[in-house]
């Protein structure tokens, strides 16, 4: 039992150290990726049974670009606990990552029917699913339905908007974005999201540069 309260302590503080690497709130996100995932190996080393462990682990080392071994834990996560919509999401996080558009709508879709209160980054994943695809007024119904939207949201939507030629609408979320993340331009993004091969994310580049986000800085990376 003691083993399992550690392992999830352990699980708890890696995806701490997660959110606190994506959002760029760390003074050094790398340290931070780091070290969550080396708190994700840990949980599981001191409880291989916990599908929490095994869904830390395997959304920690996606953001390692180690799809493979994401999906293999992602997976055991789900064996365990066939319910943990976390597991369930984050797997079709992974198949977004990997260019499979089409099946990660349908992981994230049952991920939504395991959770519907759910956090938002389920949307955020499903949105990118939906602009993978092509469906771009998808992408905006599904934005347009998390209550407040960060960077992260109004990007995608800038360009779904700059896909369907509403300019106008484009510019607006692209202003919103750029008033969040004044440095971001488009290249830390091609940096930032782990694609498993560089032209999986060429569309979403192609609408961020049609929404008018600057191209190239040559200032650090902000997320």
């Amino acid at each position: 039992k003691k083993h399992g309260q550690v392992a999830a302590a352990r699980s708890g503080l890696a995806l701490s150290l997660l959110v606190e690497f994506l959002m760029g709130w760390s003074p050094d996100p790398e340290i931070s990726l780091k070290l969550a995932f080396e708190n994700a190996a840990c949980a599981l080393e001191l409880d291989p049974m916990d599908s929490e462990a095994h869904a830390v682990f395997g959304i920690t080392a996606l953001w390692h670009r180690k799809h493979i071994l994401a999906i293999d834990h992602l997976d055991r996560a789900i064996l365990l606990n066939p319910n943990h919509a976390d597991a369930l999401a984050g797997r079709g996080l992974a198949l977004v990552f990997r260019g499979q558009a089409l099946n990660a709508f349908d992981q994230l879709q049952e991920a939504l029917m395991h959770n519907p209160f759910s956090p938002t980054w389920y949307l955020w994943g499903l949105s990118i699913s939906c602009y993978n695809i092509g469906h771009y007024q998808d992408v905006i119904d599904i934005i347009q339905a998390i209550p407040v939207l960060n960077r992260f949201h109004r990007r995608i939507l800038a360009a779904s908007y700059a896909q369907l030629g509403y300019r106008s609408l484009a510019a607006t979320e692209r202003a919103l974005a750029m008033e969040e993340a004044p440095l971001y331009h488009v290249e830390d993004s091609r940096r930032a999201y782990p694609f498993e091969k560089p032209e999986y994310i060429e569309p979403l580049i192609e609408g961020l540069l049609a929404a008018g986000f600057p191209s190239r800085a040559t200032h650090q990376l902000s997320r």
